[in-house]
């Protein structure tokens, strides 16, 4: 899947770059396109990020564009590791985003396993 965000003013540093907290931001905003909030609702659940790391390679500027393809890497009953790969319009690579994330029950506050249809929701490979 691909989600394409405008880079904005108040997402910018000191020296007028794109704040890395503004990468995870891009990157769940790409993950809950995918997966509806309704989705979610109708199981009960919500999803918990359990580990996150980032490459940076390259910085974003204010009205730049990122292009964020998201891909599932392993996949288990609770937990899905997901990359997604951010690039700017010229398809120069910005930055990779590993994602663990553990689906939780919203009543019990405790790990369920991933519903079907968001797991493959999550798994679907893009034609």
């Amino acid at each position: 899947m691909l989600y394409i965000r405008e880079i904005y003013g108040h997402e910018m540093d000191a020296d007028g770059v794109c704040h890395h907290s503004n990468y995870f931001k891009i990157a769940e905003e790409a993950l809950f396109k995918k997966i509806p909030a309704a989705t979610l609702k109708e199981n009960n659940m919500t999803f918990v990020v359990s580990k996150a790391t980032a490459t940076y390679i390259h910085p974003l500027y204010q009205g730049d564009k990122a292009f964020v393809e998201v891909a599932t890497i392993k996949s288990t009953a609770v937990r899905i590791s997901l990359q997604f790969s951010l690039k700017n319009e010229s398809s120069k690579d910005i930055a990779h985003l590993d994602y663990e994330i553990v689906a939780v029950d919203q009543t019990t506050k405790t790990p369920m396993p991933m519903p079907t249809a968001i797991r493959n929701l999550l798994t679907k490979r893009e034609s």
